[in-house]
């Protein structure tokens, strides 16, 4: 019964995160609560810290305005599930908080030495919880003379999508795809299961719903119209920020977006859902920046550079 708790709290969140990824986390969990070990360790990732690209020094005569400006390319990491907080959970697990998402992206912001901040997405979504916020604070964030570029490397879904949406640019690499615009949650009653353990749940409460959908016992018919109404409602948050983000009316989020579907990458640019297909390293190129030590602008110039000096011998 080690993890009864969070199974519990995991079942009774809405969720703006791709149904897969969220049956791999049940399963888990429900693994872990029966005693069982999971045949695979997690890998922490970089816990969203942000680094600069590698010589982020641009070339003088370049035609984009942001790639002729001297300063460097911050690289923010947006990877794993995303939620409001999750303290040393997402140090150890890779995965994002929107809150100090929203600190780095002010940081960035602030900083004088930034002249463009890429966000590389990768990301299956996570909770609703934190996730307007995120979105506002990006989307107030954004235009002037330092872009927040959002480059899907190699999934934005759900709130990854949510958030992504509310970047200047958006950026999917070929392989890429976007979208799973929806909000969905779970009932399980698993009173069966508790039985089998030789556990039996009572459930003492005042006021008439506050225990309404818990997984003790069978979802009644009015616990699940208001489940929903809960539902409808972030999905409409969720459509009409993407609308804002993307300039396009709500109805056409609703129409064109995928519907909950993943969206490949040439189709989203199609659908209106990103800018461009492009790399991550092609979308630094764009402002001048490289992963790989020196950015073709350099190399550019320097060739002309040796061009001509061999011409003037």
């Amino acid at each position: 019964m080690k993890y009864a708790r969070i199974l519990a709290y995991v079942m009774s969140q809405p969720w703006a995160m791709e149904p897969r990824k969220m049956q791999a986390m049940v399963e888990a969990l429900i693994i872990k609560a029966s005693g069982g070990q999971l045949p695979f360790n997690v890998e922490a990732d970089n816990g969203g810290v942000p680094y600069m690209a590698r010589d982020a020094k641009v070339h003088p005569n370049t035609a984009n305005k942001i790639a002729r400006a001297p300063g460097s390319v911050a690289i923010l990491p947006v990877r794993g599930v995303l939620s409001h907080r999750m303290g040393s959970l997402e140090e150890s697990s890779g995965n994002t908080t929107y809150e100090r998402l929203g600190h780095s992206l002010r940081q960035l912001k602030a900083n004088e030495q930034v002249k463009a901040i890429v966000m590389d997405v990768n990301t299956p979504g996570g909770t609703t919880d934190g996730v307007l916020e995120a979105a506002a604070d990006i989307r107030s964030m954004r235009g002037g003379e330092k872009p927040i570029v959002a480059c899907v490397n190699v999934r934005a879904a759900s709130a990854g999508y949510w958030l992504a949406s509310q970047a200047d640019d958006i950026a999917v690499t070929p392989s890429g795809d976007v979208g799973s615009i929806g909000v969905w949650t779970m009932h399980q009653d698993i009173s069966g299961w508790l039985e089998q353990m030789g556990v039996k749940n009572t459930l003492i409460s005042a006021g008439q719903f506050k225990v309404e959908g818990n997984p003790y016992e069978p979802l009644s018919d009015e616990a699940r119209e208001a489940i929903q109404a809960d539902v409808d409602r972030w999905n409409e948050m969720f459509i009409a920020d993407v609308a804002v983000g993307r300039n396009v009316d709500t109805g056409d989020v609703a129409k064109d977006f995928g519907n909950g579907r993943m969206v490949s990458a040439e189709q989203a640019v199609k659908r209106g859902m990103a800018d461009r297909v492009a790399t991550l390293e092609e979308t630094l190129n764009r402002y001048g920046a490289s992963l790989y030590g020196e950015s073709p602008q350099r190399r550019a110039r320097e060739a002309r550079r040796d061009l001509m000096r061999a011409q003037a011998h």
